[in-house]
């Protein structure tokens, strides 16, 4: 775990010290669709597939919002539902030809139904490191791992986690002008 975090903290240091021509975003709306890993302690699938939209303000500095569900069917009769939906900000810290680095702050929040008992609601406070990767200036796929602070509605789990199961996330954009 130290050997990853330290790693991730060299190449941000590296792709900080690099003059490299940034990726222009400013002005951008994008929309899209990936796999969110959130830290629910409810027992809804962590991996939830997700719609996700992004508009940049400026070259440095974008909203984000996301929606999605997770149904869980183990057995006939022993399904999960959930609902997730958040929304954040994206500060890009290095900027290369095809690639943006971003530290962020999100709030995620979900309602979920298990098989036995009443629904639960959790709110996830995250900081994610994000990458996004621009095969075109119209598309783009990013990723993103992180810090997690998750809180649920009866007060029983609250946990700090970090990798790609407490928060995390895959997926594409397709940005419209």
């Amino acid at each position: 775990m130290k050997k990853l975090l330290i790693s991730g903290v060299m190449a941000l240091t590296l792709g900080l010290s690099t003059t490299a021509m940034a990726k222009e975003v400013a002005g951008k709306f994008g929309f899209g669709a990936g796999f969110n890993a959130a830290a629910g302690a409810s027992g809804v699938p962590a991996t939830r597939p997700t719609v996700d939209a992004i508009y940049w303000l400026s070259d440095s500095f974008g909203l984000e919002g996301t929606l999605g569900i997770g149904v869980f069917a183990p057995d006939q009769g022993d399904s999960s539902f959930g609902f997730i939906g958040g929304v954040g900000g994206i500060f890009n810290v290095a900027s290369f030809d095809t690639t943006n680095i971003g530290l962020g702050l999100r709030v995620q929040g979900g309602i979920v139904s298990p098989p036995a008992g009443d629904s639960q609601i959790d709110v996830q406070f995250e900081l994610p490191i994000r990458g996004e990767y621009f095969f075109s200036d119209n598309f783009s796929v990013n990723g993103s791992v992180g810090l997690a602070f998750l809180l649920d509605d009866n007060g029983a789990a609250t946990d700090i986690r970090f990798g790609t199961a407490a928060t995390g996330r895959l997926g594409f954009t397709f940005y419209i002008n």
